[in-house]
């Protein structure tokens, strides 16, 4: 592959933003719906992004976890990736629509550039392309590649997340070809959160948008989703292990669907009974997070909520084929609980391809962590990120 050249001496600036990991506690498939309620916690675990300008047209994109390293042209205003392989292309994909998304907004500011190098780097704790950890590595490289591309262009992050947020969510969308519910891209952008999603014709609209006329309001308008700044009791540890086993979140999701149009009724009802008891439980987090309530009360009842919401939904499992909780995880779950979790549970969309827990105070983190490792499994105490997005040290470089 042909290297750029410029003269000696020349200097190059890097831009670098990074974006935490996440993990979904509450609102398992009831986030899909507008209105429910969820609470994702960022942590300590990211992904950065470092953007640095060209003077050719043209994108070089370099994934070391990925083995990845190409350059595409840019032409007509958008990313050409026609000369990419299918490997590059799957490895790469949101990247490379928060690439592209970038430049259509940029092109719809007037601000064209010619081009750019990007660097992503992922902390280990995210896994790689076939063995996720359920971190959220695809949000989390998506609003760094975003902030870090927007950030090289003269906008700060602390004065841009909106923007950052609106066009992460659609640069997700775009990779995925769909609108998902949005909130592992909010905790990336924003942290901690208690969140609701936004209607998701916003994005298939803008999705449509290819010559990016209305990218400039879409991208400083709010989407309709609610996220409000929520974090998890100081003493609260979480704890994840890799199961060993990957799972297709989107083949999950399908099966929930055909559920909900086969038998939307009793679809409603799980939902209106999950959104309830998820509720309850992130108003004893508040409680607890603010002190305005004794904590064995408080802590109680949170676990209540929180396992009777896991038991409802595993039986949306059950009645719509998907295996969201498959029985030899469900014994796993209880023997952590006796073994120093406070909750435990497969998060996100579940399946069994990572187990998480929350444990009050590191005695019992260090506990369960001992009980995992004794069962095969590599866990990981991860603490809460103070915060969402945020820029790095850029560097300058001669070259």
């Amino acid at each position: 592959m042909a290297s750029f050249r410029f003269p000696i001496g020349a200097l190059m600036v890097s831009f670098c933003a990074s974006s935490p990991g996440k993990i979904l506690w509450l609102g398992g498939y009831s986030v899909l719906e507008k209105g429910n309620v969820s609470f994702v916690s960022a942590v300590d675990r990211r992904i950065t992004a470092c953007v640095s300008p060209l003077k050719e047209k043209k994108v070089s994109v370099s994934a070391p976890q990925f083995s990845l390293d190409f350059e595409a042209e840019i032409a007509n205003g958008a990313l050409s990736s026609e000369s990419l392989s299918d490997s590059e292309r799957k490895k790469a994909k949101f990247v490379l629509s928060a690439c592209n998304v970038c430049i259509t907004y940029l092109n719809a500011l007037g601000k064209p550039n010619n081009g750019f190098r990007i660097s992503t780097f992922n902390d280990s704790a995210f896994g790689t392309s076939e063995k996720k950890t359920g971190l959220g590595s695809s949000a989390a490289v998506t609003v760094s590649s975003v902030s870090a591309i927007l950030l090289a262009h003269g906008f700060p992050i602390g004065q841009n997340h909106l923007q950052i947020h609106n066009l992460s969510q659609l640069a997700h969308a775009m990779a995925q070809q769909k609108a998902g519910s949005g909130f592992d891209i909010a905790s990336a952008t924003y942290g901690s959160c208690e969140y609701s999603r936004f209607p998701p014709e916003k994005i298939e609209k803008a999705l449509n948008d290819t010559n990016g006329k209305e990218m400039r309001v879409f991208a400083s308008s709010p989407l309709g989703c609610r996220i409000s700044p929520l974090s998890l009791p100081p003493d609260f540890f979480q704890v994840i292990a890799y199961t060993g086993k990957s799972i297709s979140t989107s083949e999950m999701i399908a099966k929930i669907s055909a559920f909900k149009n086969r038998n939307p009724s009793a679809y409603a009802s799980v939902m209106k009974k999950l959104n309830a008891e998820n509720k309850e439980a992130i108003a004893c987090l508040k409680l607890l997070s603010s002190g305005k309530s004794t904590a064995k009360k408080a802590v109680s009842s949170f676990k209540n909520h929180f396992t009777e919401g896991m038991l409802i939904t595993k039986k949306l499992g059950e009645e719509s084929g998907a295996e969201i909780e498959p029985e030899r995880f469900s014994s796993l779950i209880s023997e952590s609980e006796s073994n120093g979790a406070l909750v435990s549970k497969l998060p996100g969309a579940g399946g069994g391809d990572s187990i998480a827990a929350i444990c009050i105070g590191r005695e019992n983190a260090n506990a369960l962590s001992r009980f995992w490792r004794k069962k095969g499994l590599k866990p990981m105490v991860l603490n809460e990120s103070s915060e969402g997005v945020r820029s790095e040290k850029s560097t300058v470089c001669s070259i």
